[in-house]
């Protein structure tokens, strides 16, 4: 499917909302007016990566960027057999997920997320980017930047078009850092690893009022406390330039050269950690998949 025409997005990894309105439009769009592109979706498919289930999906069908699909990420894009929320989903999952969207491994792929849920995005863009997903983007300030600017949307609707084939995905390999290793790191025994939670202060230190039953509350011994918040613009959900991330790296004493892995209550704000390090040069970068939810459980 797609990917016949190079999308022309400047950034490799996000896309302004004014360049995604290029790709899909003819013109100047606005609400009461605007023309797609012809065969626009061999260009460019835009995925609603969002978090929420059922609610996220009614969101979705209310409000939509024009030929956007709907994935939920906690739900879909997720192994439900997994013993912690939010589990890396198997290579058959997203093979079945991304087909039946019609979604090929070479397609230009831009993921949003809904009104202040860009962390579904970033989730989205670790699995589908470490699966082997070619070309995958994250629309910068998600759903929000987009309305506040005027930009059309629809009413969102199923994909019924034609299935995609993907094949060759494999479970990957130094992207996904597991219970055993973290153990080891609390008790001081791995001095190159630097883990960094991208929890909010009040969970990190203790005191979450939304942490999950059966789990104690606390952090892992070494971790640095970078909430995944402090790497966004607040008022618009856009992230931080590389200048603004590699101060915030300096802040908390951070190496980029060395390995890195983020974590957070289930790994998905530990995704938008991921995404911003990976942007401003990180080379060594892992996510904890079972993060607290695991970790603060056994």
């Amino acid at each position: 499917m797609g990917g016949s025409h190079s999308a022309k997005f400047a950034d490799k990894f996000l896309v302004s909302t004014q360049e995604l309105a290029a790709e899909l439009f003819e013109g100047e769009a606005k609400q009461e007016e605007f023309k797609l592109k012809k065969d626009v979706t061999k260009h460019v498919r835009v995925l609603d990566a969002s978090l929420g289930g059922k609610a996220a999906k009614d969101k979705f069908l209310e409000t939509a960027i024009p030929t956007a699909c709907f994935v939920d990420v906690m739900t879909e894009l997720a192994d439900k057999s997994g013993k912690f929320p939010n589990t890396l989903p198997t290579p058959e999952i997203v093979k079945t997920v991304m087909e039946n969207l019609g979604i090929g491994k070479n397609d230009n792929i831009v993921l949003y997320g809904q009104q202040g849920k860009i962390s579904g995005a970033t989730r989205a863009y670790f699995i589908l980017s470490v699966y082997g997903f070619k070309n995958v983007r994250v629309l910068d300030g998600g759903l929000k930047k987009y309305v506040d600017e005027g930009l059309p949307t629809v009413k969102g609707e199923e994909y019924t078009g034609a299935k995609s084939k993907v094949t060759g995905l494999k479970l990957p390999q130094h992207k996904v850092a597991y219970y055993e290793e973290m153990k080891e790191f609390s008790e001081g025994k791995l001095p190159d690893i630097q883990l960094v939670d991208c929890r909010p202060a009040s969970g990190f230190n203790g005191n979450a009022d939304d942490n999950i039953e059966g789990c104690r509350q606390g952090n892992i011994p070494g971790a640095i406390n970078v909430p995944a918040s402090e790497l966004l613009n607040a008022d618009t959900q856009t992230f931080k330039n590389e200048e603004e991330i590699k101060q915030i790296v300096e802040k908390y004493n951070i190496d980029p050269a060395k390995r890195t892995i983020t974590m957070c209550r289930t790994g998905v704000a530990a995704s938008s950690g991921y995404f911003a390090f990976l942007r401003s040069g990180f080379k060594h970068l892992e996510i904890y998949d079972g993060s607290w939810s695991e970790f603060g459980s056994l």
